[in-house]
């Protein structure tokens, strides 16, 4: 069984700045952005009747026109862009019937446009990431700014604990029947930055992976730096077990199991990714429902989320127009099948068809397959640090995938944006192998 990184070191040559395609402005906002991504929930508003923005779209928003500006004005820039393209093809598609679906969909509804109006902020950073971190010291930089957002969330969770709050966001309705693991009502729950606890618990997971990860290959390479990943993995952890998120705990674990995988799994790394979502899904289910049955009322959930799922797919039989285009969410409202009101599935896949059509739930599938394929291919051929952020994100991605299923995690910013910084970083690693390693396979490749 192999570590997730080995001892050996690649050494890592500073890349001149005159080869970075972009200037360093952009890295620099993107750090700012990365930093920002924990705190995408908070919301500001200029005065009474506008429209609230997110802290994080400022910062985004303007990087992102401005880059365009920059693409169609320089060739070279333009060749990046297209690199980045074909690492992830099924993400741009997603990207793209998205805004279409959404603006074909104003003939129902303008709630779309809002959905794809906060989808547009992640794939805004995803873009920042795949054109910006192009070398080892820059992934470094930017793994190091997302762990600014995570601070504050882990800090404000500890306090709200301990002291009761403060609470910025606005908690939601149905945070009182919130049940402990003994399915007794939970008390003093942690939410960080976000409204419910599943909430706070679906940002932590890829944070725990990579902090492991991090501590782990620290030990080996760097323990100063180790032991400062370690204090803040510790009160992640006490964070995380506190919000009796069950979900999040068993794909937690199922996405750690990729983590230790033996290298000889490692050309079928992919497809038993494949199978343990599809797998973990079915036993979950299967066995929240017979727990249920038992009288373990901490799994009563599982029904409702059912209820939800058999009307979407009920929408998406009867009515055309959403099963291509979507901007079916006030629909699910009148659906006999559902006993309560609820504008979303409740299931970040079933809620990209019930918002954007089916082909954007085939391009979302499709954007987490070739992420993951790209991924798998690092893990098998490069060394660390590269092999060492990629095994991260690997576990990350198919925790992510797994969880997505039960919960609504497109329904919130600062979710959708930490999912599109991990499949950024996925893009971005073969642009990371240390500069001298490439410069030199570059010259003395043949002319």
């Amino acid at each position: 069984m192999t570590a997730p990184t080995d001892a050996a070191r690649w050494p890592d040559a500073p890349r001149p700045a005159t080869d970075h395609v972009l200037t360093p402005g952009y890295y620099q906002l993107t750090l700012i952005a990365a930093a920002l991504a924990g705190c995408a929930e908070l919301h500001l508003r200029a005065g009474a009747g506008l429209p609230s923005v997110s802290v994080l779209e400022l910062v985004v928003a303007p990087a992102f026109l401005s880059l365009v500006v920059e693409i169609l004005s320089r060739r070279r820039l333009r060749a990046q862009v297209a690199a980045l393209y074909h690492r992830n093809r099924a993400l741009a598609g997603y990207g793209a019937y998205a805004a279409v679906a959404s603006f074909v969909g104003l003939v129902r509804t303008t709630d779309t446009v809002q959905s794809f109006h906060d989808l547009f902020v992640a794939l805004a950073l995803y873009a920042l990431v795949g054109l910006t971190v192009d070398d080892l010291g820059r992934l470094r930089g930017l793994l190091a700014a997302a762990l600014v957002g995570v601070a504050i969330n882990v800090a404000l969770a500890v306090l709200q604990v301990g002291a009761g709050g403060p609470y910025p966001i606005s908690l939601s309705e149905n945070i009182d029947a919130k049940l402990d693991l003994a399915g007794e009502l939970a008390r003093s729950l942690p939410t960080g930055l976000f409204n419910h606890p599943n909430g706070l618990a679906m940002f932590l997971l890829p944070v725990v992976v990579f902090l492991v990860v991090g501590s782990w290959a620290g030990f080996q390479a760097a323990p100063r730096r180790a032991a400062w990943i370690a204090a803040v993995l510790v009160p992640t952890l006490f964070v995380l077990r506190l919000t009796y998120a069950k979900g999040v705990y068993a794909w937690l674990a199922a996405g750690a199991v990729f983590l230790v995988l033996p290298r000889w799994f490692d050309r079928h790394r992919v497809w038993l990714a494949v199978a343990a979502v599809v797998g973990g899904i079915t036993a979950l289910t299967w066995l929240s429902i017979d727990a249920f049955l038992s009288g373990e009322l901490v799994f009563a959930t599982i029904v409702s989320r059912i209820e939800l799922w058999l009307a979407t797919l009920h929408i998406l039989r009867s009515d055309s127009f959403v099963a291509v285009f979507g901007s079916g969410g006030m629909q699910l409202i009148r659906q006999p099948l559902v006993t309560f009101e609820y504008t979303n599935t409740h299931n970040a896949w079933l809620d990209q068809a019930l918002t954007y059509g089916i082909p954007a739930l085939v391009f979302y599938l499709g954007a987490y397959l070739t992420a993951l394929r790209s991924l798998a291919r690092q893990i098998r051929s490069e060394r660390p640090p590269i092999r060492t952020v990629a095994l991260a994100s690997f576990a990350s991605l198919v925790g992510i995938l797994g969880e997505s299923f039960f919960e609504p995690t497109n329904h919130s910013l600062a979710l959708q944006v930490e999912l599109f910084l991990v499949l950024g970083i996925a893009a971005a690693l073969p642009a990371c192998r240390p500069y001298a390693e490439r410069a030199g396979s570059a010259s003395s490749s043949p002319r």
